[in-house]
């Protein structure tokens, strides 16, 4: 033992003194210290003690200390005893039941009066009639601990939990062939018990007592499921369990699209692949039921119609189902009109609504409605449980359109508003005559909005408008049509200028109407204009007949009469430019035919005048106005174009003397042949083709041969011109030649236009294969095919490219052909150039969305205000549509 103290030196210290320092005496004083600490010193120990079935209480410690005397020790020891106590798990409270306590290690000694064995095992069991052990089912092993707390008087209780096993159940169902359940253990009507196990629930405090709540459950094929949770008692007591199901009807509501009740007799099959409900007839059943129902109702609120069915209701049940068991809805319409009269009907259609029994709750069913004036989808529809609510049927409502509409039509005075009654109306093709109301079955085959096109004549009135609704099926629709009557005022003008006191009068085959003022004229009917003046007289037809599209204006409809000078007038003459011959030709003056002759309203209705002769062989090259006012003349001669000749403006007089003359010319032409690069080829084999560019003319023309060339005479008017082609061995004209109408017409008086035809060798030939439907004019170099489709053979051609007539709405691209070669030509439409720009009130609405479909239905859809190409467009022209059709 180290030393310490103020005996014991530090180590620093001892490292000054030599060890020689330390003296005896120190260390017999350091031992008599330490042996006193020693002797004081306690120390604790466990107590241990060994006895069969008994185990130590106390003390479980002793200190220990050096002493010369012996202290006595006494122990207390507990008896190892055992006592069983059972409770009931549900609620903690104890039962009166025995408990057994069995060794399971018989060498280590059974249990004797509760005594038990330390660390042995032990199972404790209860057999109490009713009820089962659910805790302390595993061997129990007693250990020392357990008996060190409590009273070491009493043996130590050891609870064992115990439930019921079974219940009581009477169960009343109706109908009695319905299958219960419950907790998924199927029960029959009556009394039955079962077990608390096989419930798979736990208990609960119901009330005053602890109840196992269940969830009870009834079904039938035609019975809405019943489902509910019943608190039951464990034995002796019986729960009751009543349930009254609830038969699965439905009733049929036929309701149109805005939800109105249809109040007809509709047959209505609800059906599925294992049986089918039939509404709107019934069997002998639902009018018994139906019978039944009606006859609750007190007898003061019944109507006439239903007093009469229960009065005579055999009668009505004989009618009826006289021909079979069941009546169909027309049969039930029938026999109740008769006896109840309008009212019956309704009766008819409530009858055959009434509820029907037997639908399988959660099955699918299929719904057909048939109607001759109604039209409806299959419905399919699942009856779910949770549909059912209330006391009453399940009500389907059965979406019907009707195949009619409604229509109310309203004709108008525009003038004063007063309904006009005598008119002949129409909508959508469907004559009504004077009727104003009407019933239009025109949607058996679609249910699509009809435009109406509300047509109203009448013999003094012109529709003027309509209001503008789509026939659609459903409520009523009314149109209100105004009309305007036919007024006419006839007024004689002269110069622009009205004329005064002129007497007119309009005239048919049985009257005379005096027109000097507003008139009443009836369409359609031929009228003679007469007008009498002292000093001059009407010209024009004598003969008009008034339409409605005349008096669509609010102003008052007038009837303008020329009248000119007695004798003013514009001769007409056609001669040859150059003899000066007449020539026989029609006369047009801005499209009117005239003769020799023009009156003075005729002239001015002409304005601007415009002259034009037709002639097979000449055309119109000058035309001359000469006017003589007494020993004046004065003449204005101007040029024709292709399109005519514009005459100088001139108003005829009766002291005047005017005179149109129009020269005509021979169309000829000179052609003259030349090679490229043979200056003394020979042509005299060559053959030459003329031929008008327009596909419509026909004709013979005269070609006569000359030195290197042809001098081309008798040629038709073609405002396209003529293409000229020339054909010689060895050689092959190189591009197209045409001469045009105008080149004609401005060569100068007396000479002959000529044009020059290049030829270049060729060799070889070209087979072409043309398909196009549109009959565009193809040419190869300067040989036209024309409107030739299929194979064919151009024999001699050289080198060329492949052209379209460009009148023609049709291209191809640039391509060249040589000879010998195989050329396939298809030809393919222009771009359309489609700009869009969509408008309201005058201000461009930027975000459109706009699409274009042409006649084959294809959609190309266009950015709104930007010019786009495409090939999708056909010349027959296409529908732009914007925001989608809105």
């Amino acid at each position: 033992r180290r030393l310490e103290g103020d005996d014991a030196s530090s180590y620093e210290t001892r490292s000054l003194r030599p060890t020689t320092e330390r003296t005896l005496d120190d260390v017999w004083a350091a031992s008599r210290r330490c042996l006193a600490e020693a002797q004081s010193e306690t120390r604790p120990a466990m107590i241990r003690a060994d006895l069969d079935r008994y185990v130590l209480l106390r003390p479980k410690t002793v200190d220990l200390s050096y002493s010369n005397t012996v202290q006595p020790l006494t122990v207390c020891m507990r008896r190892c005893n055992l006592r069983g106590r059972c409770y009931d798990v549900r609620d903690g409270s104890l039962l009166d039941a025995a408990v057994e306590i069995e060794a399971r290690d018989p060498e280590r000694g059974p249990a004797s009066h509760g005594d038990v064995v330390l660390n042995a095992s032990y199972a404790l069991r209860s057999n109490k009639e009713g009820w089962r052990q659910v805790t302390s089912l595993g061997p129990v092993t007693p250990l020392a601990r357990h008996f060190s707390d409590g009273d070491a008087k009493k043996p130590l209780d050891v609870f064992i939990g115990l439930e019921p096993t079974h219940i009581n159940l009477r169960v009343r169902v109706e109908p009695a062939d319905a299958t219960v359940t419950v907790q998924g253990l199927s029960v029959k009507s009556g009394p039955s018990t079962l077990k608390v196990e096989d419930l798979k629930s736990r208990w609960v405090k119901h009330g005053d007592s602890l109840a196992l709540p269940l969830k009870v459950e009834a079904s039938k094929d035609g019975y809405v499921s019943h489902t509910t949770t019943i608190y039951a008692r464990a034995m002796p007591h019986r729960t009751d369990i009543n349930i009254k199901m609830r038969p699965a009807q439905i009733c049929i509501r036929c309701v149109s699209t805005e939800g109105i009740v249809i109040e007809d007799a509709i047959d209505v099959v609800v059906e599925n692949e294992r049986h089918s409900l039939k509404f709107g007839g019934m069997d002998e059943s639902v009018f018994g039921a139906w019978v039944a129902t009606q006859k609750k109702v007190n007898r003061r609120d019944r109507s006439p119609a239903l007093q009469a069915l229960l009065e005579h209701e055999a009668d009505v049940r004989s009618e009826l189902f006289a021909a079979g068991k069941a009546a169909s809805s027309a049969r039930v319409l029938e026999v109740f009109t008769t006896r109840g009269g309008a009212d019956g009907a309704r009766l008819a259609a409530q009858a055959g609504r009434s509820s029907r029994g037997g639908v399988v709750v959660g099955a699918s069913y299929t719904i057909r409605a048939t109607h001759a004036d109604y039209l409806s989808d299959v419905m399919e529809r699942r009856f779910d449980s949770n549909a059912f609510t209330g006391n009453g049927p399940l009500i389907v409502d059965v979406p019907l359109v009707p195949v009619y509409c409604d229509v109310v039509l309203r004709v108008i005075d525009a003038s004063t508003g007063n309904d006009i009654t005598d008119g002949d109306a129409s909508i959508h093709g469907i004559r009504l005559g004077e009727r104003r109301t009407a019933r239009l079955r025109l949607f058996e085959h679609s249910r699509e909005p009809l435009d109406a096109d509300v047509v109203v004549t009448h013999k003094t009135y012109a529709q003027v408008q309509s209001t503008y609704e789509q026939l659609r099926p459903g409520p009523v629709l009314t149109y209100t049509v105004r009309m305007r009557p036919t007024r006419v005022l006839v007024t004689p003008t002269h110069g622009n200028e009205p004329v005064p006191l002129a007497r007119c009068s309009l005239v048919t085959e049985d009257k005379v109407l005096d027109a000097n003022g507003p008139v009443l004229i009836e369409l359609n009917v031929a009228y003679r204009v007469r007008v009498e003046h002292a000093s001059l007289i009407k010209i024009g037809d004598d003969l008009v007949t008034f339409r409605k599209e005349q008096f669509l204006d609010d102003e008052l409809y007038t009837l303008n009469v020329e009248m000119a000078d007695r004798g003013a007038s514009v001769a007409i003459e056609v001669v040859d430019e150059t003899t000066g011959d007449a020539i026989d030709g029609h006369v047009k003056l801005s499209g009117v035919e005239v003769g020799s002759s023009v009156d003075d309203v005729t002239w001015r209705r002409c304005f601007p005048v415009r002259a034009t002769c037709i002639h097979p062989s000449m055309s119109l090259v000058k035309a001359t106005l000469r006017v003589e006012r007494g020993a004046d003349t004065t003449e204005d001669e101007v040029k024709a174009s292709s399109e005519g000749a514009l005459v100088p403006s001139y108003t005829p007089k009766a002291d005047e003397g005017a005179t149109l003359i129009l020269k005509l010319r021979s169309l000829q032409f000179r052609v003259t042949c030349t090679h490229a690069a043979d200056s003394s080829f020979v042509f005299d084999d060559a053959s030459l083709t003329i031929a008008p560019r327009d596909a419509t003319i026909s004709t013979s023309l005269k070609v006569e041969k000359q030195a290197n060339g042809w001098l081309v005479s008798q040629l038709p008017p073609c405002a396209h011109g003529y293409s000229v082609w020339c054909a010689v061995g060895g050689a092959a004209q190189n591009k197209a030649c045409v001469v045009t109408l105008d080149e004609l017409l401005r060569a100068p008086r007396g000479e002959v236009f000529e044009t020059m035809v290049t030829m270049e060798p060729i060799d070889g030939d070209i087979n072409l294969n043309v398909s196009d439907g549109e009959g565009s004019d193809v040419a190869l170099g300067a040989h036209r095919v024309g409107g030739w489709r299929g194979a064919i053979r151009l024999i001699g051609v050289s080198t060329g490219s492949l052209e379209v007539d460009s009148n023609a709405d049709a291209l191809v691209g640039e391509c060249r052909v040589r000879a010998g070669a195989s050329q396939h030509v298809a030809l393919r439409r222009r771009r359309t150039t489609v700009d869009v720009v969509a408008k309201c009130d005058g201000a461009v609405l930027e975000d459109v969305r706009c699409s274009l479909r042409d006649q084959d239905g294809t959609m190309l859809d266009l950015p709104g205000a930007v010019v786009v190409s495409t090939q999708m467009g056909t010349r027959d022209g296409a529908d732009v549509l914007l925001d989608g059709g809105a």
